[in-house]
């Protein structure tokens, strides 16, 4: 069974930064299923498995994962959201 990840930009002026987004299918590797830049007030919606994520600003943007929100650290770095959840490659 696909578990949706669906990525949101935050809807708040407090928080509401362009965010650099890539996200493959899978792994790093994977198919790039998007690749650009986030604006305040934009979404993308995910369904995978497994999805590997490099996120430029990763506080600037609200991330639920099958209906729940998934609190993501400040910084630029590489994510993993699957059925257990969100996690940092190696970390």
């Amino acid at each position: 069974m696909s578990a949706p990840v669906n990525v949101e930009h935050p809807r708040t002026a407090a928080t509401g930064a362009a965010t650099w987004l890539e996200v493959r299918d899978g792994s790093s590797t994977g198919e790039v299923l998007y690749s650009g830049t986030l604006e305040p007030g934009a979404s993308q919606e995910f369904t995978s498995t497994r999805l590997w994520a490099r996120l430029g600003g990763a506080a600037n943007v609200d991330v639920t994962l099958n209906g729940k929100p998934v609190p993501m650290p400040a910084g630029t770095y590489d994510a993993v959201f699957d059925s257990s959840g969100f996690h940092r490659p190696g970390g």
